[in-house]
């Protein structure tokens, strides 16, 4: 009886540290990683014909570098769940750090969460797959030159590789001189070939756009592109318009100074209208004017938008007159485009405009001055007033 009481007691003393050990730490996701047995990135994708196997893996380096790093090691309690993000059931395992899958076509991010009675951890892990055998698609040409009078820029897709199955691919331009689209096409089984029509931006305006990338993407992975889930083409348009030329109208540059304001209207006018608003920025350029703001002349800080279709808009500068005599000074105006403008390149010709004042008044008459007292006698550390007082002669 003695003996089966120590043989208990000795049973005990050996389970009962096992269950107390697990979890000894709590899952950090900034103490482990995931590995993947192939990179399967965008540029060399995977094929569904490839099992793939994960590890969950402690990591022996932190960001940053003075953040301790100890590492979590799976432990014999922890729950790892596996969603594979290709329309498989997930799958759940204990104490387990590494998993298999086969996966569908397309973009996927395997996630992988550890949980236990201390908390829970998430990490993931970016892949593609394409199926197999595998579909190339790709540009027939890196770039393409179209004129802008030619209304569409016409771009030819082709097909190698396996043509038995239907690849569906989406086409994407973001901006001009191509209208923004994004369309949608299907390459048919045993269709190795395909054109598609990109309408170009036709005005008659002259902008200053460089050349528009159009993507493909094929997010199924039923096909590889050039790189891996997207390919790309450049195609230049030759802009047709010439380029609109912005004039001052003025009647006369010089104007003298007079006693009160003089309002001086200068004009703004473009060579052709434009199928776009033209936004102009005018401004009295005062570091290179010899009047000064306040007492010479006033004028704002302007934004001007010349609308579709017109040519003519103005801005006005108010000159100051006074009766001080002065040299002669001059206002530089400033036209430019605006920050606020879209791509169109408007030609200056004529700006900065350069007006010129006149004074008109006479030098002062001679005055005369003298000191009061004429004369101060002072000790160390005393302190006297003195005036100066003028009389006319």
């Amino acid at each position: 009886m003695k003996a089966a009481a120590v043989l208990a007691l000795v049973v005990l003393v050996v389970v009962s540290p096992a269950a107390i050990a697990c979890p000894i730490a709590t899952p950090d996701a900034g103490q482990f990683h995931m590995n993947a047995s192939r990179a399967c990135t965008a540029a060399q994708p995977c094929t569904t014909n490839d099992t793939l196997t994960f590890s969950l893996v402690k990591n022996t380096a932190c960001y940053p570098s003075w953040v301790p790093c100890p590492g979590y090691t799976i432990q014999a309690c922890d729950l790892v769940t596996w969603d594979f993000d290709d329309g498989s059931t997930p799958v759940s395992v204990t104490g387990q750090s590494t998993v298999t899958h086969r996966f569908a076509p397309g973009r996927h991010q395997v996630r992988a969460t550890v949980t236990n009675a201390r908390g829970t951890a998430t990490v993931l892990h970016d892949l593609h797959i394409g199926a197999a055998p595998a579909t190339y698609i790709a540009f027939e040409q890196n770039a393409y030159t179209f004129g802008e009078e030619d209304g569409v820029a016409t771009i030819r897709l082709v097909r190698s590789g396996n043509a038995t199955r239907s690849v569906p691919l989406t086409i994407e331009v973001n901006a001009g001189p191509l209208v923004p689209t994004r369309t949608n096409i299907v390459f048919a089984p045993g269709e190795m070939s395909k054109s598609v029509a990109l309408p170009i931006v036709n005005d008659s305006s002259r902008h200053g756009w460089g050349p528009a990338w159009v993507f493909l993407y094929n997010e199924g992975g039923d096909a590889i592109l050039r790189d891996g889930g997207v390919a790309s083409t450049l195609v230049t348009i030759i802009d047709d318009d010439p380029q609109v030329i912005v004039t001052p109208v003025l009647e006369k540059r010089t104007y003298v100074e007079g006693n009160a304001s003089t309002f001086v209207k200068i004009g703004i006018k473009l060579s052709s209208p434009q199928s776009e608003p033209v936004r102009l920025i005018a401004v009295v350029w005062d570091v290179k004017s010899t009047a000064q703001w306040g007492s010479d002349w006033r004028a704002q800080h302007t934004e001007i938008e010349i609308p579709p279709g017109q040519t003519e808009s103005s801005y006005t500068v108010e000159l100051l007159g006074d009766t001080l005599a002065e040299p002669q000074e001059t206002v530089v105006v400033y036209l430019g485009p605006s920050n606020n403008g879209n791509d169109l390149q408007p030609a200056f010709d004529g700006w900065p405009l350069t007006l010129t004042i006149v004074d008109d008044d006479s030098p002062a008459t001679p005055v005369t001055a003298q000191m009061n007292p004429s004369r101060v006698t002072m000790k160390p550390q005393q302190r006297a007033e003195v005036f100066l007082a003028t009389r006319e002669s």
